[in-house]
């Protein structure tokens, strides 16, 4: 990350008061505050939401007026997390049993799409009436352009007894 500012038509930059979050305001005018061009503060944040104060002041006095700028810092996808069917492993049902999705994801930016391979929303019910093995996928994408998916399966197995029944005409 870094706070970026010129002077182009005045003296150059004297220094740039920055505050993250609510801390403490830094004085910056270091190495690269030279003259009339565009002038870098470079610093590290970590993921989430934050907030930066700030201001510039040049060489004969000029200063600025102080603004705030929030800035999301998202250097990881979406965290995909599936308890219906179970990820990992294998979920097991009975053909015909009531099964609903449970997925869900989050994500620091936020998430511009996500999609499911069986088209089952977090909430609706799972297809178990065929005996198998079936694929479930969920990918998501969030806003800063990371993909993420997790691909598990569930087994639907006929648990119903057969019926037996004696005749007696012979």
């Amino acid at each position: 990350m870094a706070i970026t500012g010129s002077d182009a038509r005045g003296s150059g930059f004297a220094k740039i008061d920055y505050s993250v979050d609510g801390g403490d305001m830094q004085e910056y005018s270091g190495l690269g505050l030279v003259g009339p061009f565009p002038s870098t503060v470079p610093f590290q944040l970590s993921d989430g939401i934050h907030s930066i104060r700030m201001y510039g002041t040049d060489k004969v006095g000029n200063v600025e007026a102080e603004h705030v700028d929030l800035i999301y810092v998202d250097t990881q996808p979406p965290a995909i997390t599936m308890q219906e069917p179970t990820y990992p492993g294998t979920s097991v049902y009975a053909k015909g049993q009531s099964v609903i999705a449970d997925w869900s994801i989050q994500d620091v930016s936020g998430i511009t799409s996500s999609s499911c391979s069986r088209n089952i929303a977090s909430g609706s019910p799972i297809d178990t009436s065929t005996i198998g093995f079936h694929q479930f996928e969920v990918s998501a994408t969030d806003d800063a352009g990371h993909t993420t998916a997790i691909s598990g399966q569930y087994q639907v197995v006929d648990l119903t007894p057969p019926t037996t029944t004696l005749s007696t005409d012979i």
